[in-house]
């Protein structure tokens, strides 16, 4: 009746409605998409330190990120952060581990080296430890998994969590990675 009223007012005619309905969808799709990912603006990658699965000191002033490159934050047992690992298989992301440093907060080396091992597709990323999880404070970030895209030591953007659709997160990271292929080429 209410709508029926409206139109025979002229407020709002069957296309109209449509239009309305069409554009209040496409906006909860975009929501739902879109989720995941944290709007940052450029950001350079902060001074702090983590440990190398060794045990040595390292501070990312050290790190040599050149080009593109992905930063993982997980936690030490966290069960959507394994969840995330275990997409990451090399034959979905061939060039992923080659440009990804992972930091796994509030876990020990052994633990660190023990986690790795459980993902022989990330064996060729740069794995540390941030016993303390102050990474995830000078990082700001909310919660684990994270996924940092940096391009020359820059944070670009963020994902937070695990994506619902693998697809997506596939064609993100995958695209990435590309992008950072075709940098080393011209090098």
């Amino acid at each position: 009746m209410f709508r029926k009223s409206l139109s025979s007012r002229g407020y709002l005619s069957n296309s109209g409605m449509r239009k309305t309905v069409a554009c209040y969808l496409t906006a909860l799709a975009v929501f739902l998409c879109c989720s995941n990912s944290q709007a940052i603006a450029p950001t350079p990658l902060p001074a702090f330190s983590v440990q190398g699965l060794d045990g040595s000191t390292v501070s990312t002033s050290a790190w040599s990120l050149k080009g593109k490159s992905l930063v993982i934050y997980l936690r030490g047992n966290c069960q959507p952060c394994t969840a995330l690992l275990g997409r990451l298989r090399k034959k979905d992301y061939p060039q992923l581990a080659g440009h990804t440093t992972i930091i796994v907060g509030g876990v020990g080396p052994a633990d660190a080296k023990a986690l790795q091992q459980l993902y022989p597709d990330l064996s060729a990323a740069t794995w540390y430890v941030d016993p303390a999880k102050t990474v995830a404070g000078a990082l700001h970030l909310q919660g684990a998994p994270v996924i940092l895209g940096l391009q020359d030591n820059v944070v670009k953007w963020a994902l937070s969590g695990i994506m619902q659709h693998a697809a997506q997160q596939k064609s993100i990271l995958n695209a990435w990675c590309a992008e950072v292929k075709r940098q080393t080429k011209g090098m």
